[in-house]
């Protein structure tokens, strides 16, 4: 997961845009940009299965989703337990448990 603050990738920088838009007073967090980008793939799949929503269409759907770019971040569904993305960021955290980079 990118860090939560490096406004370099596309997808946090839209991520900090609504998390700025919403009021949020708190901090941007790795969880929020984890749940931010899932959110993101949950729209794109119901918006590819389309009008015919079921179970299963919308797993099929997702499943079949390929090369998906939400900004720098690319997400590839192939089959049930993989990791659908490949993005590897070093992240270095001090003794006091902050993130440094």
């Amino acid at each position: 997961m990118p860090l939560p603050t490096n406004s370099v990738l596309p997808v946090v920088r839209d991520f900090l845009n609504a998390w700025k838009d919403s009021g949020v007073t708190s901090a941007p967090s790795h969880i929020a940009l984890w749940s931010y980008i899932n959110a993101r793939v949950l729209v794109e799949a119901l918006r590819r299965t389309g009008r015919n929503l079921s179970r299963k269409a919308f797993i099929d759907t997702a499943w079949a989703i390929r090369r998906l770019d939400l900004g720098g971040y690319h997400v590839n569904f192939d089959r049930p337990g993989r990791n659908a993305s490949r993005f590897v960021e070093l992240t270095m955290i001090s003794h006091a448990g902050k993130f440094i980079c």
